[in-house]
């Protein structure tokens, strides 16, 4: 395998891979230490994340707003186009995934700025 991985890197630090992507990477990182060096730097990184931003609870009107826009995007059916967009698994579970964790990291980090303003 001659193919560099590095576009799946980020989501097989994340364990976000599904089970054959997964594998693939792992076979070309088993041959290719450019690759094999990346994913260790990128593990590293991911094993900090937990570290880097303390826990905080988000303020009740962004919960609530974050409620309110998940139940908008529920009640509102996707058709034509989109439904066939979607209905062919554009959206693979490891870029869902990544989504989530830069958006914890991204309102987690807004709250620490907040609060270190205050300061």
């Amino acid at each position: 395998m001659t193919e560099h991985v590095l576009d799946e890197l980020d989501a097989y630090a994340l364990g976000a891979l599904d089970r054959a992507e997964a594998e693939r990477v792992a076979q070309h990182l088993s041959t290719c230490a450019s690759c094999r060096n990346e994913a260790a730097a990128l593990a590293e990184v991911v094993g900090a994340l937990p570290d880097t931003v303390p826990l905080r609870e988000p303020r009740p009107a962004l919960r609530d707003r974050l409620l309110e826009a998940a139940k908008a995007d529920v009640r509102s059916p996707v058709r034509g186009a989109a439904a066939r967009r979607w209905s062919v698994g554009a959206v693979r579970p490891w870029r869902l995934a990544v989504a989530a964790v830069a958006a914890v990291v991204i309102v987690l980090g807004a709250a620490d700025i907040d609060a270190y303003r205050r300061l």
